[in-house]
């Protein structure tokens, strides 16, 4: 308990300060890092001017050169106002604030030069993953030129004591190292460039292969006219149906619905007007059906209806309230003033039974309703008894 009280006070202190956005957040955590190069630098310095090392720099006005560009950076970053340059990290301002920082310790410590000029090498490596071989070649050039005044400077110091050829030595590397890094950092940034847009071709790639599965999924699925479910997918769903019945012991029904005579309105309005006809009935039905109803095209002119825990009384008042819906519609959309009427057969799942023989069950109720005359609903008896 104890436990989760203490990272649930972590947490809002940890949002004050990376804040929440993840993008933010991961930009302060590399500026951590450059922070943390920045503190082993200050501690550095400061011992050297404690051994004497650093003449005319105090430890204050070290902390200050160090630490300043990191708190500036700092509220650039969460403060949003970074967002406004191409790159929100200002990867390339804090190594040439760094970078300048170096060389001015290194002007005033003389003999500890090569430290600070190591300390650059490290800052050159925060830029591989971020600057592109033009940005290196600026840092470079600043870190060279900045060098290039120091010698220039110290070798007009009244009593020198630079090995000039040291010195030049060490220039040269700096000279030798800013192309070198250059051309390093412009090859992994085209790598991560390559690598990103690959990244987005890949994405778009499975997104286009996820749509093009959720076509086929849904032609599997649904009728390709009406846009209801098809004969597979309902039968599915009655054998799930029957084997959670199976579990629970609750019941179900089906109801087996068939126009009638739809011969004459394929004869008499044509084909196009038939499957309106269909698309229209699926649509009727489909806005009266419970939530947790399964509807589908069972075949022709035959729909199928699921009605899960559900007892013949109560399906049967669902298929006379269907019945009579469809019976009082006109479609006008498909030829002024026709009606349809349709016959429903109903049955109510037995134990033991397959789903097969529950529709062959319903199937029978149905035939009993277009021979007494159509447009009504027969329930089927339960199984071995006479129809009702």
């Amino acid at each position: 308990m104890m436990g989760n009280t203490a990272n649930a006070v972590r947490t809002p202190r940890l949002i004050t300060l990376l804040g929440s956005d993840p993008a933010m957040r991961l930009r302060l955590r590399r500026l951590s890092l450059a922070a943390a190069t920045s503190l082993f630098l200050y501690l550095l310095a400061a011992f050297a001017a404690w051994r004497g090392l650093l003449p005319g720099l105090p430890s204050e006005s070290i902390a200050l050169e160090i630490g300043l560009p990191v708190i500036a950076t700092y509220w650039a970053i969460r403060s949003g106002f970074s967002l406004r340059f191409a790159d929100p990290s200002l990867t390339m301002p804090q190594m040439l604030c760094a970078t300048l920082v170096c060389m001015h310790l290194a002007y005033h410590g003389e003999t500890a030069r090569g430290a600070f000029l190591m300390i650059y090498m490290l800052i050159a490596v925060f830029g591989i993953f971020r600057l592109q071989a033009r940005q290196f070649l600026l840092v470079g050039s600043v870190a060279a030129i900045s060098y290039a005044v120091i010698i220039a400077l110290t070798l007009r110091r009244p009593g020198s004591t630079m090995n000039l050829t040291v010195e030049l030595i060490q220039w040269l590397v700096l000279v030798f190292l800013c192309p070198w890094f250059a051309f390093v950092g412009g090859y992994i940034s085209m790598a991560r460039a390559r690598l990103r847009e690959s990244n987005q071709q890949l994405a778009k790639a499975m997104q286009d292969i996820g749509a093009a599965m959720r076509v086929i999924q849904d032609q599997a699925t649904h009728d390709e006219l009406t846009g209801i479910h098809n004969r597979r997918f309902i039968m599915e769903a009655i054998h799930t149906e029957k084997s959670r019945a199976e579990r629970t012991g609750e019941q179900f029904c089906v109801l087996l619905l068939d126009l009638d005579h739809f011969k004459r309105i394929n004869d008499q309005f044509g084909h196009l007007a038939g499957d309106q006809t269909l698309i229209a009935i699926s649509q009727t039905v489909a806005r009266d059906m419970r939530a947790m109803d399964c509807f589908g095209r069972y075949g022709g002119e035959e729909f199928l209806l699921l009605m899960p825990r559900t007892m013949q009384a109560g399906a049967q008042n669902g298929a006379e309230r269907m019945r009579v819906r469809i019976s009082g519609t006109e479609f006008d959309h498909v030829e002024p003033g026709l009606r349809v009427t349709v016959s429903i057969g109903v049955a109510q799942w037995s134990t033991g039974e397959s789903a097969e023989q529950l529709i062959a069950r319903a199937d029978q109720a149905l035939y009993s309703a277009k021979a007494e005359g159509r447009n009504r609903v027969c329930a089927a008896a339960p199984r071995g008894a006479a129809i009702q």
